[in-house]
């Protein structure tokens, strides 16, 4: 089961980074054969195989042996480790609709976050996605879930637009982008209180080791923009596998209680 759900992760990777590069171009993604940017030549389906092709070949293109972009091996192999972990902590067997809607929220997390790495923004059409499913994710818990919770989560959700917003707004987009504001919504609406919280910190954590590092090796300075929608992307799926694995139970309290 693991091994399918990996080459189906990797499946999902490979449309995962055809969305991401032709979203907002006036392109469709439905239609329209894969080619390579720099000589435009069509790819054949061996140029096609996830993961592979891009091995075989070295990370250049069949016809014009330009280098390609490191984004399509680790975007199919980040979709392969999410749809695996999701399988394990909800079995697509017993639980189908619940697996893919998990699964679903995070690839949609993983495209939102490569979009945001290359073009410093979050689509709207991302958000919108995002949102669906994690209120998707609230009609599955209805049944088990008091009403109560379900209005802790969407307080969570609107709490999370709230801090961000202010910053947002606060700094005149200085400090952080509205679309991080949009994306912390879902997240808080998806994960519930408190768990939005650990999830928020954490990704400051992960920001300021990220910008820490790139000051240190000089490739970036004070003023260099860095998107923060990936932080928050990592810090929700780290506060997730720590919620719902038995293996994480000890360090969830433990940042739960700081």
């Amino acid at each position: 089961m693991s091994i399918l759900l990996f080459v189906l992760g990797l499946a999902l990777g490979s449309f995962i980074n055809v969305l991401v590069f032709r979203l907002n171009t006036g392109e469709t993604i439905a239609r329209g054969r894969s080619r390579c940017l720099s000589c435009l030549e069509q790819l054949r389906w061996y140029d096609l195989i996830p993961l592979l092709s891009y091995t075989i070949i070295w990370g250049r293109c069949r016809y014009c042996k330009t280098q390609l972009s490191v984004q399509y091996p680790l975007v199919e192999l980040f979709a392969a480790c999410i749809v695996v972990s999701v399988g394990f902590t909800v079995s697509p067997l017993d639980m189908p609709l619940r697996f893919l809607v998990i699964s679903g929220f995070f690839l949609t997390l993983l495209a939102a976050s490569v979009y945001d790495l290359r073009h410093l923004i979050i689509p709207d059409q991302l958000s919108l996605t995002l949102l669906f499913f994690a209120i998707l994710f609230e009609g599955i818990q209805f049944s088990s879930v008091s009403g109560l919770g379900i209005a802790y989560d969407l307080l969570a959700g609107v709490g999370a637009f709230l801090f961000f917003g202010g910053l947002w707004f606060v700094s005149n987009g200085a400090w952080m982008g509205f679309g991080d504001a949009k994306l912390a919504f879902s997240l808080g609406i998806f994960l519930g209180y408190p768990e939005i919280i650990i999830a928020i910190v954490l990704a400051f954590w992960l920001g300021a080791g990220w910008g820490i590092m790139l000051l240190l090796r000089r490739v970036a300075t004070r003023k260099t923009e860095i998107p923060f929608g990936p932080f928050l992307a990592l810090g929700t799926f780290i506060t997730f596998l720590m919620h719902v694995l038995p293996g994480f139970a000890a360090y969830y309290s433990y940042v739960t209680v700081i």
